[in-house]
């Protein structure tokens, strides 16, 4: 369950151009400020800047890979819980529209 969550910047659902800044505490007593956008070889760069530079690509289908040499295990399942609700949140607004 996802303790704190909070989309800081606004971004269109076809994501072209836009960006965005998430706050959130996944639930296990860790809190993330990440970056999300486009990623021009497919799928979207999710940047850690607060880390020694932690950089995951995610896709639409919920799947994120890490790119970077030193990943902590506990980083990226927190993240894998931060993307699958932004994914979620991101095609629930692709429904809408």
């Amino acid at each position: 369950m996802m303790k704190k969550w909070n989309v800081v910047s606004n971004y269109n659902s076809d994501f072209v151009g836009t960006y965005a800044h998430i706050e959130a505490e996944p639930g296990d007593g860790t809190c993330y400020d990440l970056v999300i956008t486009p990623d021009p070889y497919g799928g979207f760069l999710i940047v850690w800047p607060m880390s020694i530079g932690e950089v995951w690509r995610g896709f639409k289908d919920g799947e994120i890979k890490t790119l970077s040499k030193d990943v902590n295990p506990y980083s990226t399942q927190a993240i894998q819980k931060i993307w699958w609700k932004f994914v979620d949140e991101l095609m629930l607004k692709e429904e809408v529209e």
